[in-house]
């Protein structure tokens, strides 16, 4: 075997032993409930996710092998930010309309109302 075969297969292996590691720990976390079903549960499942993609991307996607200008890395970067920003965005808006609607039912019936007569 020639070095750099030798060198592409250690990199393979260890990319897909890393990729089981964390997707074994997420499922025992899901299955275990060790962390509860709280907001830290959620937290660690979204870096385990996020080291999980981190290691496809490098080990199996090759973005930092390349000589050229990085466009994909460029590319995969401003992905991940609009998805950040929409999923943020999103969350503030629920938050925002959650805040907002905690009236109790039969005030909103006289709240209703009220807007009724202020018209457009």
């Amino acid at each position: 075997m020639t070095k750099s075969l030798q060198n592409e297969l250690t990199r393979y292996v260890t990319g897909f032993i890393t990729a089981l590691v964390l997707s074994f720990a997420a499922y025992w976390l899901a299955v275990t409930s060790w962390l509860g079903s709280g907001v830290w549960f959620a937290f660690v499942l979204l870096v385990l996710a996020g080291l999980q993609m981190l290691v496809q991307v490098l080990f199996f996607l090759h973005l930092r092998h390349e000589q050229k200008p990085r466009w994909q890395t460029y590319s995969y970067v401003f992905t991940w930010l609009m998805l950040l920003v929409i999923v943020i965005g999103s969350i503030w808006i629920m938050r925002n309309l959650d805040y907002n609607m905690h009236i109790a039912p039969e005030k909103v019936n006289d709240y209703m109302l009220q807007q009724a007569k202020k018209g457009f």
